[in-house]
């Protein structure tokens, strides 16, 4: 490693000498240490090149106990560690904390352990010939028992001082056989967050067996490792002598955790903002989950409004056996794919398309349904609203024919009554005469709104503001509305751009949706009476907007207030031409016609106009 590199690492370790040594003594270091510990961190700093011996001469002259000195120093080494590991180096990193090591172990004398000891591990470890001691065969068998082992198998004494480390520990560890033989402590590899753990274990040897637990540890270069470690105490004829541990690494454990729970966080991500409506339910239909979607549609409040509640008592229609069906699935497991109009235990109606389908972990059982729900609500409408729309098409050719067959017999009829009239001078024939040429008359203004309503007249476009096109009409119904006692409110946004419009043809769309709107008001009495007209730009479009409060439209007629001569007024009220003709002006215009209300609290009436001149589509529908 680049001289640079290493002096950055003891520079660092220098400028944070005093945070090192504080978090060692909170670890357990004695304090009377204190200033001989600044001694040391600035000789770790001088020889962490070299990985030179420390003088500890200062340490001894506070303490004499070997053990004491050494777990000191091992408190301060993975504080050291940490140090480094926080600040984020790169490639410096190994190579200060394998230094680190160095400069510690050259300062530490090695832990004596009984010889016998010494021997028996130095056997497993074959450092010496299998002959030595003990049955050959016995010493065979468990040295291949020992490298079969994929996790690291150790013994230490009650100190924290290795005597045994298995090959696969010391290759998951990066430490050799050599390093053992030095000397090596369960201080220099437990990571300081679970040295109060440990120690717990070791200072109560007989009950360390009692349950795994889960810790971090050290590499030789100073990788944190996650390891399982489940301990055994070891007799001696009585008094526990050492502690056997087996380590297990748990990095792709954690791994696969981790992967589990980003997938589960995903997934409930998905499904939460799903549009559709998603449920699951257990063995027996009742439901388990579902999202924000699901409970909407079913009129529920909270997320976990359905939960435990069974699946086919949600879905309730006289016409439907959903609920059967939904059994069906669950008992013979075979997918469900309906369309129903359907009224959910709590009250809300809703036309959705279901599919349903069994949910398994065996291929011969069904543990439960997942369920889908897509609101068909809009797609009905919008369906609706193109079959309305084919339907006035078609008889929009019928009445156009019609009307110019019945306009030549009408304009006879007319001519020779004005004829008729200059000629004739008995009063009680003229009288006649001229009840037939109004008759007439008003024949051909029916003629003239039926062609306007097949599009068979033209009329010439031109640039206008629709502001100013209601501000006139306004103007011209202001006075009835007053007499009336309609509170007016107006709200045009004034940044509209203009479009391609007949003025005339407008305002007389315009001039019905305000009339239609005053003939609903005046039946109402038990409240203000109000009328609110306004414009606004939606995309591409500039809209404007008719609302009444008055009694509304009901849902069985909204699909037929278009239809030539249809009115819910009394006989002679309207000739039920009005809206139909002002749907036929607006469809010719590019545009549409909106219609939102419900029975009892009034109605809104909206023309959508392009601003660019080109046919908008209906995508809304009639609502």
């Amino acid at each position: 490693m680049p001289e640079e590199a290493m002096d950055a690492c003891a520079q660092l370790l220098r400028s944070s000498a005093d945070r090192v040594i504080d978090a060692a003594l909170d670890r357990g270091a004695l304090q009377l240490f204190g200033p001989s510990l600044h001694e040391v961190v600035e000789q770790i700093a001088n020889h962490i090149h070299s990985g030179g011996a420390l003088d500890v001469h200062g340490l001894r002259a506070c303490t004499t106990d070997d053990s004491v000195i050494s777990r000191t120093l091992h408190l301060l080494q993975a504080e050291i560690i940490e140090l480094f590991r926080r600040a984020r180096l790169s490639h410096p990193y190994g190579d200060c904390v394998l230094g680190l090591r160095k400069c510690v172990r050259n300062s530490i004398p090695r832990a004596s352990f009984a010889t016998e000891d010494v021997a028996f591990f130095e056997q497993l470890m074959e450092t010496k010939p299998s002959s030595v001691t003990g049955d050959s065969r016995l010493l065979a068998f468990t040295r291949g028992l020992m490298s079969a082992l994929n996790d690291m198998l150790y013994v230490h004494d009650l100190a924290g001082n290795f005597l045994y480390i298995n090959q696969f520990g010391l290759n998951l560890t990066k430490f050799t056989a050599e390093d053992l033989q030095k000397g090596l402590s369960l201080y220099e590899l437990v990571v300081p967050d679970y040295l109060d753990l440990v120690e717990a274990r070791m200072q109560s040897p007989r009950s360390a067996s009692r349950s795994p637990f889960t810790i971090e540890i050290y590499t030789k270069d100073g990788e944190r490792l996650p390891v399982e470690i489940l301990p055994r105490g070891l007799l001696a004829e009585g008094p526990v002598a050492a502690i056997l541990g087996v380590a297990r690494d748990v990095r792709l454990e954690h791994r696969l955790e981790e992967a589990i729970r980003r997938s589960n966080l995903h997934l409930e991500s998905i499904i939460s903002a799903a549009p559709i409506g998603i449920i699951t339910t257990d063995a027996q239909g009742r439901i388990s989950e579902a999202n924000a979607m699901a409970t909407e549609l079913c009129g529920v409040s909270g997320t976990k409004g359905l939960i435990g509640v069974p699946l086919h008592t949600i879905c309730k229609h006289p016409e439907s056996d959903l609920p059967g069906k939904l059994r069906a699935v669950l008992e013979k497991g075979i997918a469900l794919h309906e369309r129903c109009a359907m009224t959910s235990r709590f009250g809300t109606a809703v036309d959705c398309d279901v599919i349903a389908v069994p949910l398994r972990s065996r291929p011969d059982t069904v543990d439960g349904l997942l369920v889908m729900l897509f609101d068909a609500t809009e797609e009905l409408e919008i369906q609706q609203a193109l079959l309305q729309s084919e339907k006035l098409t078609a008889l929009g050719e019928v009445i156009a024919g019609v009307a110019h067959e019945m306009n030549n017999p009408l304009t006879g009829i007319l001519g020779y009554a004005q004829f008729l009239l200059l000629t004739c001078s008995e009063p009680e024939y003229k009288s006649r005469l001229e009840h037939i040429a109004q008759e007439a008359q008003r024949c051909r203004h029916v003629v003239q709104s039926l062609l306007t309503f097949a599009q068979r007249q033209r009329f010439e476009k031109s640039s206008q503001d629709v502001n100013r096109i209601l501000e006139d009409t306004v103007a011209l119904q202001r006075f009835e509305l007053e007499a009336d006692q309609i509170k007016l409110a107006v709200n045009f946004d004034r940044t509209l751009p203009s479009i391609q419009a007949n003025a005339q043809h407008l305002q007389k769309v315009f001039l019905s949706l305000i009339n239609n709107a005053h003939q609903a008001l005046s039946t109402v009495t038990e409240r203000e009476r109000r009328l609110e007209i306004s414009t606004y730009r939606k995309g591409a479009c500039v809209c404007a907007r008719v609302k009444d409060n008055g009694p509304g439209i009901p849902r069985e007629f909204q699909s037929k207030i278009f239809f030539p001569f249809f009115t819910t007024q009394n006989l002679g009220g309207g000739t039920g031409l009005g809206l139909s003709v002002s749907f036929g002006i607006v469809r010719d215009h590019g545009g549409h016609i909106l219609v939102d209300s419900t029975e009892g609290s009034g109605a809104a009436l909206t023309v959508v106009l392009p601003i660019v001149q080109e046919k908008v589509p209906s995508d809304s529908g009639n609502r």
